[in-house]
């Protein structure tokens, strides 16, 4: 009975966690972007630490659409672009 309480308990801990899935570094748009508005501080990113999970990237893009008045006509049109692809 021991044994089995164990068992399922390692295995409702395990399961509550999903993996984490990056965004491949080739789709460098989404890097690029990311990066262009880090230089502008609208977010903060760290641009040595790739890749990045696609949660974060999610995040980041919630971030910038807070401060949307900041963008430039081009970059609104960007972002709309990746958040479709997000």
């Amino acid at each position: 009975m021991y044994k089995k309480l164990i068992a399922f308990t390692f295995l409702l801990n395990t399961s509550l966690f999903g993996q984490s899935i990056y965004e491949p570094i080739y789709n460098s748009s989404i890097y690029d972007f990311l990066e262009r508005l880090s230089n502008k501080n609208i977010i903060e990113l760290f641009t040595d630490i790739r890749p990045i999970t696609r949660q974060q990237i999610a995040e980041k893009l919630i971030q910038v659409n807070e401060q949307i008045d900041k963008l430039t006509s081009i970059e609104k049109d960007r972002l709309d672009f990746v958040r479709i692809l997000a």
